[in-house]
């Protein structure tokens, strides 16, 4: 026996279709088919007459199921735009203090500490750092082909600087041409005394 069916209720639509199944699996898949659809089938006189399955090269008429009617549910009434407010007020339009807030939260202003362990150290300053045995050395700006920069104090007559990454040597230079009847060389805008490139 050879079924097919097509159930169209509103947006539902569902085709089945069954080739040589048993006449119960026929009826439990059929019944299960409109429960899907939240119907019960009810089995009309011809159907219940076919209970028996035909004999082969029988043409069987067509099934026909009653489908309740499913009730439309009920039209729930939405806000429409123009009861809906959208003009927000706009972010800080409104004062909200009336009172300074640092006297609201009582905020003193920031005196100089006379502590001097909170101090910027000398040499960044001046750019010279000055050894417990009393040797100065100047600061040194370098930029390493590796990608690192930083800063080394360097004695007058350092040739050489190091990468603090890649430990490569890198030459130093002045920063800038002048140097003093002393043989310090002059500082840079930055402060530096000589710089290193690699």
């Amino acid at each position: 026996m050879e079924i097919f069916v097509q159930i169209v209720e509103g947006e539902k639509n569902s085709t089945l279709q069954m080739k040589d199944a048993s006449q119960a699996n026929e009826q439990a898949v059929i019944n299960g088919f409109f429960q899907l659809f939240g119907s019960r089938v009810e089995a009309t006189e011809k159907q219940e007459r076919s209970q028996k399955r035909p004999p082969a090269g029988m043409v069987v008429p067509p099934i026909e199921v009653k489908v309740p009617e499913i009730p439309k549910a009920p039209k729930v009434e939405t806000k429409t735009e123009s009861s809906i407010s959208k003009k927000l007020p706009l972010l800080g339009s409104e004062s909200r203090m009336t009172q300074p807030l640092s006297e609201v939260a009582r905020i003193k202003p920031l005196e100089k500490s006379t502590d001097t362990s909170m101090e910027e150290p000398e040499h960044w300053r001046t750019g010279i750092k000055i050894d417990e045995d009393g040797t100065k050395r100047y600061k040194c700006r370098y930029w390493c082909s590796c990608g690192n920069k930083g800063n080394h104090y360097v004695p007058l007559d350092a040739e050489y600087t190091y990468c603090h990454e890649c430990d490569k040597d890198i030459p130093v230079e002045t920063a800038t041409f002048e140097i003093d009847k002393d043989g310090i060389p002059g500082r840079d805008e930055y402060g530096n005394f000589f710089i290193a490139r690699a």
